[in-house]
């Protein structure tokens, strides 16, 4: 599997801009403005155009893979789960941050208060998918909607970024912020699609393509960030860089996850997505059941009934009479009081019934075989009659 092959240019890009940015951090200040005749914005943009080559690589390997299955299923990932869990901390904080500045100051400002809350959804999310990586499944599958909340607060940190890029010139700005939060939207979005099940074309794939880049650049910020804090002998405060620290984390996060799809995806001909639509339907076999405490017997295959009660109702009557294969030429009651034995006592029968009954059978096998059927069908006729007005003068 080809996509599989992205590290090998990964790796040494990622640590190029990395060390770009660290170098940006450390070299370049008022006395010294250039490093290796690059100024500050200049370097940032080296670090950007390794992202973007990790970039076009990955695209490449992963369009010449024609074997990586489009669907994974996740797996135990210990550290993805203690990253996942420490992301969910961080931006709950940060929500928190927020949410309490609004409330503080008094003023309201929308796009503050979205960003607070849209953030303290997405804690929510991370929450849940530390708990999958840590226990080996996922908690909540098939939740797209859920799963999205982080690709929409990142689409929404990328649209206040831009509102603040709007004011100045690029040409001046460092915009690894901007880049940060563009490849970021790409990632989420399809890390959703991937662990949500959507049918897309290879969520898979489309993890490879964007998370190497989205991991290289969240790692060269965070690098940058913190050595600039170091060199200034700026005092660390958690309230003014928890965004920092969430996307550092974000970055460690994605690269732990790609390397559990690197080792355990696998191949097209080695799994399938079932969807509800293509599993057959299940055959259930519906029993008819006699009304309990009747002491009533179960009805064999070979039984007929013969008491001229409906058997759509599904409800067998309360007193039948059963005509079985090994007691074909006569009836026999099969109403018991607590066990399920037979009764044999002939107090049960009607004398007059049972002499009809006789002398029509004995009639019957005498005749010649060329009776015709109408007089056959109303012997038949007329037992069944009796047996219905005796059966109903028992029920009296």
């Amino acid at each position: 599997m080809t996509s599989k092959l992205s590290w090998i240019f990964f790796i040494p890009l990622a640590l190029l801009a990395t060390a770009t940015k660290i170098c940006q951090a450390i070299f370049i200040t008022d006395a010294t403005p250039t490093f290796l005749g690059l100024t500050s914005i200049e370097l940032s943009y080296v670090a950007i155009a390794c992202v973007v080559a990790i970039l076009i690589f990955s695209l490449i390997f992963c369009l010449i893979d024609r074997k990586t299955a489009p669907y994974y299923n996740m797996k135990r990932n210990l550290v993805t789960g203690i990253f996942g869990a420490l992301i969910a901390i961080t931006f709950a904080f940060d929500g928190a941050n927020r949410l309490f500045g609004i409330l503080e100051t008094g003023n309201i400002d929308v796009l503050v208060l979205i960003d607070a809350l849209l953030t303290l959804f997405t804690a929510v999310v991370f929450v849940v998918l530390a708990l999958s990586h840590l226990l080996g499944n996922n908690v909540s599958s098939g939740l797209a909607i859920f799963y999205i909340v982080p690709a929409i607060w990142s689409g929404f940190r990328l649209v206040i970024t831009f509102l603040k890029f709007t004011a100045v010139s690029v040409t001046i700005s460092d915009v690894s912020i901007l880049a940060v939060y563009i490849l970021l939207t790409l990632f989420l979005f399809n890390y959703a699609a991937l662990i949500s099940f959507i049918n897309m074309r290879s969520p898979v794939k489309a993890n490879f393509i964007y998370g190497f880049p989205t991991a290289a650049m969240l790692i060269a910020y965070g690098a940058n960030a913190f050595c600039t804090l170091s060199v200034n002998g700026v005092k660390f405060e958690l309230l003014e860089n928890v965004e920092t620290i969430e996307l550092t984390f974000l970055g460690f996060y994605i690269i732990t996850f790609l390397v559990e799809l690197t080792v355990r995806s696998l191949n097209k001909e080695e799994v399938k997505l079932i969807k509800p639509e293509d599993e057959e339907p299940k055959k259930i076999k519906e029993e008819k059941k006699l009304p309990e405490k009747t002491g009533r017997r179960n009805i064999d295959e070979d039984e007929v009934v013969v008491t001229g009660v409906d058997p759509d109702f599904g409800e067998a009557p309360t007193h039948s009479y059963l005509e079985t294969a090994d007691t074909s030429d006569y009836l026999v009651d099969v109403i018991d009081d607590e066990t399920d034995e037979e009764s044999t006592d002939e107090s049960h029968f009607d004398k007059e019934s049972e002499d009809f009954i006789t002398k029509a059978n004995h009639d019957y096998s005498s005749e010649t075989t060329d009776e015709s059927d109408n007089e056959y069908n109303e012997r038949m006729d007329a037992i069944d009659k009796l047996i219905l007005e005796i059966s109903e003068e028992e029920f009296k």
